[in-house]
């Protein structure tokens, strides 16, 4: 999606994966450079806007509970819109672009009238697994025993993860039920169980009712970037 020379996106929708990306609705890889689409409302579900280390400028929020901040490269606003709210984002820096994920998430059903609130995370304050060549930002949520200190409205994990070559992360009873995982820059081959599956960069897959006891790993062959979000689904939609 392009709106104009100054906003263009990878847009995912749940419905392109029947439902295994639950409790995700969408989710954009989007660069902006000046704002797009002005004040507009949420309700029921949060709306979590993810700025890359490498973005070129923060990204600037302002919404109707009276926050206003910038964003920062590698930072996380989780904003729980719940009964209702009205927000807006552009770029801190004119001219510069901003290089994130926006992403929708379904709240559960006892927490979709709730009073909205918003939770940050800095990215100085975001933990970092490393192991050898490979380096993951946890975001939100945890890997094994590291873990961000945001609470969220529900069990969520965001994992901002980085591949050296011929290196490989697994994530085996380290995942919520669900996991959506895209490849931002590079190849990255994701393996359940018996299964391969080849993620090349702009693309995304998504895994439903994942055993604990299910081996899951991801590798790559060069250097490679992808987040992988895992969670537990909500509610029932159509498939």
């Amino acid at each position: 999606m392009t709106i104009g020379s100054h906003f263009s996106a990878i847009n995912f929708d749940w419905r392109e994966f029947s439902g295994a990306m639950n409790p995700l609705l969408m989710v954009d890889h989007f660069r902006m450079r000046a704002p797009t689409f002005g004040p507009h409302p949420h309700a029921g579900i949060s709306a979590v806007t993810y700025v890359f280390e490498d973005s070129a400028s923060p990204h600037q929020n302002r919404d109707s509970m009276g926050n206003f901040g910038p964003i920062r490269p590698g930072s996380l606003h989780w904003m729980v819109a719940g009964k209702g709210v009205v927000h807006d984002e552009w770029p801190a820096d004119e001219q510069q672009e901003t290089h994130g994920l926006q992403f929708f998430v379904d709240l559960p059903a006892e927490k979709k009238s709730i009073a909205p609130y918003a939770v940050n995370v800095e990215s100085e304050d975001v933990p970092i697994y490393i192991d050898g060549r490979v380096r993951v930002r946890v975001v939100a949520g945890q890997l094994g025993s590291i873990e961000s200190p945001i609470a969220l409205p529900q069990r969520l994990s965001l994992l901002d993860c980085f591949m050296g070559e011929d290196t490989a992360l697994d994530l085996t009873g380290k995942l919520y039920s669900s996991a959506w995982a895209y490849a931002v820059r590079g190849d990255v081959s994701f393996s359940l169980n018996d299964v391969s599956v080849p993620l090349p960069a702009g693309s995304s897959l998504a895994v439903g009712l994942l055993d604990k006891g299910s081996a899951f790993t991801a590798s790559s062959q060069m250097d490679s970037h992808f987040v992988l979000v895992s969670g537990d689904p909500v509610g029932k939609r159509p498939t």
